[in-house]
């Protein structure tokens, strides 16, 4: 639910790279005003660059976490 006045703080989500199936429902979020970004949890592995590029095309605005700095 978007307010109406605008809020003294951000909300995000976290997306996994590997999940970018949730791509559409995160847009309508950000679209409706629900969420002002995502944070982007940064998982190694062969679709890496495929999963990154989709979720720079989405538009949505994101930070990168990268927790798996043992791997990969």
């Amino acid at each position: 639910m978007p307010e109406s006045k605008p809020r003294p703080y951000r909300i995000g989500a976290t997306l996994r790279t590997t999940d970018v199936g949730l791509l559409r429902g995160f847009a309508a979020l950000h679209a409706s005003g629900c969420i002002d970004h995502i944070q982007v949890r940064v998982i190694p592995g062969k679709t890496f660059s495929q999963d990154l590029a989709a979720i720079a095309a989405s538009g949505i605005p994101a930070t990168v976490h990268a927790p798996h700095h043992a791997t990969g």
